[in-house]
């Protein structure tokens, strides 16, 4: 398992035992000692499993344990808390039908009560909903979007919206959307950026607003002027004439490494022609020793960015940079005419641009 997955894994874990620990210490109306399975159950959920089947076992023992509370507390409002944190982190169960077949079945039951409640929480509710939208968004936004995207699938997520003001699934979803449109229909972003900055979620007119200024941005030359890491100086308005790829990446992110000899073979056969490229890192302030190895044990040729501020990086900021590895293409003028084309469709459009 590669190491960022590792802390990851391991910050998850430490996140949910805090989150169960919190839920459980004492519920309104009830003393804390009052059923020793709730103790119980914290406990469980606050030590971290430090590997993937130890993670999987401790989920399903605190499940076990929270559907048994669940069940027979079914007044208690310390039953619904479990059931948030346990829903976010469900295992795969690829080699169990009968616990793939239970947990779906328990999941059902709760969703039905969840809707029938009248305590329980408004993120659990927000979950529920969610996942209804979830399964009609994103088997679109991580492919292709249909023809008709904006009929079939901005209004659910507007209903997510309005409902949860207060809530983030919406902002998931239309980020998701906003990045498959930035990819594959530019055009059509300003008409859905608008709706966003109408929009009665807090989360989801935030996003309305900086997508606004990335839509500014790109209005606007490719405007890049830094120290590189080897002591290069980079001004990309001294490229005009040129083709530029700006690739953004982390030492953490697997696809981008894997994505890094795809780009020196774009380089190798089109630098002497006019392309650029430059790497824009946005890993961490304590990260610049170990992308110095990366870059020299990748022999990667163009110059890097660094300033440790991941992704508040100035320029991930005014790109609208979120998921990794995010690909920019800018023409002859500095104007960006590609966000993430596909490895066909960036070869195509270099050579179209560099007239080849």
């Amino acid at each position: 398992m590669p190491p960022f997955i590792r802390i990851f894994s391991l910050r998850l874990g430490i996140v949910f035992g805090w989150a169960i620990a919190a839920a459980f210490g004492q519920a309104p109306g009830a003393a804390a000692g009052d059923v020793p399975r709730w103790s119980e159950l914290a406990q469980r959920a606050s030590a971290p499993a430090t590997s993937a089947s130890g993670r999987e076992a401790q989920w399903r023992e605190t499940a076990a344990l929270a559907w048994a509370l669940y069940e027979s507390h079914p007044a208690d409002p310390r039953r619904w808390t479990a059931w948030d944190a346990l829903l976010r982190s469900v295992p795969r169960f690829a080699d169990d039908a009968a616990a793939k077949k239970l947990w779906d079945e328990r999941t059902a039951a709760l969703e039905t009560a969840v809707e029938a409640s009248s305590d329980a929480p408004e993120s659990l509710r927000e979950l529920f909903a969610g996942r209804k939208v979830s399964a009609l968004v994103l088997p679109f936004t991580n492919g292709t979007l249909p023809a008709d995207w904006a009929e079939r699938l901005v209004p659910p997520i507007e209903e997510l919206a309005a409902r949860f003001p207060g809530g983030s699934g919406a902002f998931v979803y239309f980020s998701r959307l906003v990045s498959a449109l930035e990819a594959q229909q530019p055009a059509a972003l300003p008409a859905l950026v608008a709706r966003l900055e109408a929009s009665p979620n807090a989360r989801v007119r935030e996003l309305g607003e900086k997508r606004r200024r990335v839509l500014l941005a790109f209005e606007r030359p490719l405007e890049l002027k830094f120290t590189a890491l080897d002591g290069r100086e980079v001004d990309t308005a001294q490229w005009r004439g040129k083709v530029v790829i700006v690739d953004f990446w982390a030492t953490w992110c697997v696809p981008c490494i894997e994505a890094i000899p795809k780009l020196k073979t774009l380089y190798a056969r089109y630098h002497d022609q006019g392309l650029e490229i430059v790497n824009i890192s946005v890993d961490n302030a304590n990260a610049r020793p170990a992308l110095e190895k990366l870059v020299a044990k990748l022999e990667i040729p163009w110059p890097q960015f660094f300033d440790g501020k991941a992704h508040a990086t100035e320029y991930a900021v005014r790109y609208g940079v979120q998921p990794i590895p995010h690909v920019l293409l800018a023409g002859p003028d500095g104007k960006i005419v590609a966000v993430n084309p596909t490895a066909e469709k960036l070869e195509a459009e270099i050579k179209r641009l560099l007239k080849l």
